[in-house]
């Protein structure tokens, strides 16, 4: 059985709408061997994100990496501010395809709250465009499902679930 191209990548993109400022704020995951552990993997992830006057601001993590059949998990601390710990679960597809869905957990750094956004996280680079920013917004079932379980749930969704990619 081949494995999924996420389990092999040394270099992940990643994609979240941010709905507090309307913008898509994307970022670099780099994945590599620890040095002095073999088989345990570390990761280095940058977020930029663009002001409404242009300005860029890129926020610097490092972390670990664990790999499992189902899903992979990364815990990022902030290099600067060390309060600062994003924990980001994607799925591990099934299916080979270049892209997945994730959850990203952590502290605003805007206001100091506990956050959670959904996140595409893909094998190549994607054009921060509206069919994007459509890809990452709830959906009005998504909201009616989560109220009733009183959980925020996000699905692994395929190509046929998707008109993305």
């Amino acid at each position: 059985m081949q494995r999924s191209p996420f389990f092999q990548a040394k270099r992940l993109y990643f994609y979240f709408y941010d709905g507090r400022y309307h913008r898509l704020k994307d970022g670099v995951i780099d994945i590599h061997e620890h040095a002095e552990r073999p088989g345990t993997y570390v990761a280095n992830f940058t977020l930029c994100s663009v002001s409404g006057n242009g300005c860029s601001n890129e926020s610097y993590y490092a972390g670990n990496v664990v790999y499992s059949d189902m899903l992979i998990r990364f815990t990022f601390f902030n290099q600067l501010n060390p309060l600062e710990e994003d924990l980001l679960y994607i799925f591990n597809p099934l299916e080979m395809r270049d892209y997945t869905d994730g959850l990203l957990c952590g502290i605003s750094s805007a206001d100091l709250m506990p956050c959670a956004f959904r996140c595409l996280v893909t094998l190549n680079p994607q054009e921060l465009d509206e069919s994007l920013r459509q890809r990452l917004l709830f959906s009005k079932q998504e909201i009616r499902r989560w109220g009733k379980l009183n959980m925020l749930l996000i699905g692994n969704r395929s190509a046929e679930d998707s008109a993305f990619l």
